[in-house]
């Protein structure tokens, strides 16, 4: 039912509303970040493999690295928020977090930041825990 809470702890209304909140704040990044929260707790994802795993990560991946606005209805007229290579690198290690379960490395992030176009000086990482996230490293 889309009144019921799934594994990512929204439920049908309460994802679109998130969604719609990020996308008018110009959150890009994080309003793709909880669709891959939701895939994220969806059991087996993690599992998954073959030519339907490989070919939905290639789309993901030619999607984000392509996305330079996003443009969405809001009454009458379509409203279009930029997207930063920031922004893109959050989506693309979100994914990698969604299906490995675990927060990326140093090397990942760096591999990421060159696959949207930007070679990321070394001392702007100086170690692991750069990368980890306020609340400690989890697994998902």
């Amino acid at each position: 039912s889309s009144s019921e809470a799934d594994e990512s702890g929204m439920n049908a209304e309460q994802y679109r509303a998130t969604q719609r909140n990020m996308l008018e704040l110009g959150d890009v990044s994080s309003a793709i970040q909880i669709n891959q929260l939701a895939y994220a707790t969806m059991p087996g994802f993690q599992q998954e493999t073959g030519f339907g795993a490989e070919a939905a990560n290639d789309s993901y991946t030619n999607m984000v690295t392509n996305l330079h606005g996003l443009t969405y209805g809001h009454g009458d007229n379509d409203v279009t928020k930029p997207v930063s290579q920031m922004q893109q690198v959050e989506m693309l290690v979100a994914r990698d977090a969604a299906r490995t379960g675990k927060w990326p490395a140093r090397d990942d992030l760096k591999r990421t930041w060159e696959q949207v176009g930007y070679v990321q000086p070394d001392d702007e990482l100086e170690d692991d825990s750069a990368t980890e996230p306020v609340a400690k490293k989890q697994k998902l």
